[in-house]
């Protein structure tokens, strides 16, 4: 049986890649610049803090309530509370115990702001921008939605946005 990764050696990957990215080697740009595909990502999982907290604010959901184990029903109010967050989010601790169900609480917990057309119009391009950044020519984007209609919104509210004409 497969061991998981240490939760320590995670981070330090993690601070790598962001060095990378601030100070570009030209292996690190001969990466970039590879043509990319990524298959079965799931869209409300790409949600970033800066964007959660915007959608959140439009929808006057603020302050969020935070479900993460390390900080459980703590309010936040700024972005910075909630980047903080996401700092954490591959802690193994969750209330659940140890393993990977601290990420679904995030995840799951993070769709509270999608309420809107124009929410998941914005979620999908900042994707599509980022994924146009990284270099990926071939994505297949899935989307929850369960996750969403047992919150009351609409399957129409999601699904017009694949069909909008002003898609980047």
């Amino acid at each position: 049986m497969t061991r998981p990764i240490p939760y320590t050696l995670l981070q330090t990957w993690k601070q790598e890649c962001r060095t990378l990215i601030q100070s570009p080697s030209p292996s690190s740009l001969f990466l970039h610049n590879l043509p990319k595909l990524e298959l079965h990502i799931h869209i409300e999982g790409t949600l970033s803090p800066t964007l959660r907290h915007r959608l959140a604010a439009r929808n006057h959901l603020l302050p969020l309530t935070s479900n993460s184990p390390l900080h459980p029903q703590k309010e936040i109010h700024t972005l910075l509370q909630l980047h903080s967050l996401y700092d954490n989010l591959l802690s193994p601790i969750s209330t659940k115990g140890p393993g990977p169900s601290a990420f679904f609480e995030a995840y799951y917990g993070s769709m509270e702001v999608l309420v809107h057309e124009e929410d998941f119009y914005d979620l999908a391009i900042e994707y599509f921008r980022h994924a146009a950044k990284m270099n990926i020519r071939y994505c297949e984007p899935m989307f929850d939605a369960q996750a969403h209609t047992r919150r009351g919104v609409e399957m129409e509210t999601f699904m017009k946005v694949f069909a909008r004409e002003d898609r980047c």
